[in-house]
């Protein structure tokens, strides 16, 4: 499963690039064979890795963090996140709650 990272020393227009190398990746992939793993961040733009590199990511870089779903879903109104809700299987009647709690019941169905 994949999971969004986010760069804060990122700005606009200059992307960074962080990367793992051969003896972090062998830690939790022994099939790798290649001598390091590349990783281009661009400005508030999440980038989707593995769990694995993105635990080793946060772990080696500071300016790493792991991004918060609950950011993007606050932006959308209130009747878009009904029509999310009820696409992911909510039935339409429980998405009748505060917007913090549709919120919080739909990140519970994305699994994170």
């Amino acid at each position: 499963m994949k999971i969004g990272l986010l760069d804060m020393e990122t700005v606009p227009n200059a992307p960074t690039s962080k990367f793992l190398s051969k003896q972090e990746i062998l830690e939790f992939d022994n099939d790798w064979i290649y001598n390091r793993k590349n990783f281009i961040f661009k400005h508030k733009i999440p980038l989707m890795v593995d769990r694995e590199d993105a635990k080793a990511l946060v772990e080696k870089y500071v300016s790493v963090e792991f991004h918060k779903k609950s950011d993007d879903y606050t932006k959308i109104n209130y009747k878009k996140l009904k029509k999310i809700a009820t696409s992911k299987g909510i039935p339409y009647k429980e998405t009748f709650v505060k917007k913090e709690l549709l919120i919080e019941k739909i990140i519970e169905l994305d699994g994170e």
